[in-house]
């Protein structure tokens, strides 16, 4: 089965393809904020030095969420095109779940952590389950100040990852094993979404969602000016 798959919930876009266990060919941008004016020259790019026409690919994945909102509602859209326009499968896969992947190959307890911002992670706990990972706990949006005694409910040892571990988190816990994953990789994105549809997965387009977790400034904004209106 061949898969394309778009990470661009982070500011560094990754596109990937993916056949079977192996990686055909895979590219990450840096850094930007232009992934709406980078993606499709990336796919173009990938399927030229790949010689994979977009008509050879079996199903489409993107990142979900959480991450970045704009990052996030480009790669579903491209999907969702993609995947209308040749009548494909299309798969969203969380980047939690992409990190968590990554930093575990057996069955232990895994903790990805998501730069959120505003002096916040996104995180949430995960266990190895054969060619897939299960959510334990999670997902939460919470202060780097609460992070710590979210750690201390689990006496389990867990293995921590992504762009927001510090060493002091390690270091001050017996339990914790830093891991070198930092960013979710977009051939882990196809890989896992590859898993999710040959296990039956129909990957109907309309079910592709954002996996946002943090309500966005404008629904912040909105409830604000309701309750101001309803004690006003």
């Amino acid at each position: 089965m061949i898969v394309l798959a778009i990470h661009s919930t982070t500011p560094r876009l990754g596109v990937a393809i993916t056949k079977g266990p192996d990686i055909l060919g895979q590219l990450t941008r840096p850094p930007s904020r232009e992934h709406l004016e980078n993606v499709v020259p990336a796919i173009e790019d990938l399927t030229e030095r790949t010689g994979i026409h977009l008509e050879d690919i079996h199903g489409f994945a993107a990142a979900t969420g959480p991450g970045t909102f704009s990052g996030i509602r480009v790669g579903l859209a491209v999907v969702k095109g993609l995947a209308l326009a040749l009548k494909k499968p299309a798969v969203g896969v969380s980047s939690l779940d992409v990190i968590a992947w990554q930093a575990t190959r057996r069955a232990e307890l895994v903790v990805p952590v998501i730069d959120a911002r505003r002096h916040e992670v996104y995180t949430a706990v995960y266990r190895r389950a054969g060619d897939d990972v299960s959510v334990v706990e999670g997902p939460h949006l919470m202060s780097l100040e609460d992070f710590p005694r979210f750690l201390d409910r689990h006496s389990d040892p867990l293995v921590v990852c992504g762009d927001r571990v510090a060493d002091a988190f390690v270091e001050s816990r017996s339990n914790l094993v830093k891991s070198f994953v930092e960013e979710p990789s977009p051939a882990d994105c196809a890989f896992l979404a590859q898993e999710r549809l040959k296990r039956g997965d129909p990957g109907l387009v309309h079910a592709l969602i954002p996996h946002y977790i943090r309500r966005s400034d404008a629904e912040v904004n909105r409830t604000r000016v309701i309750a101001l209106r309803e004690n006003g």
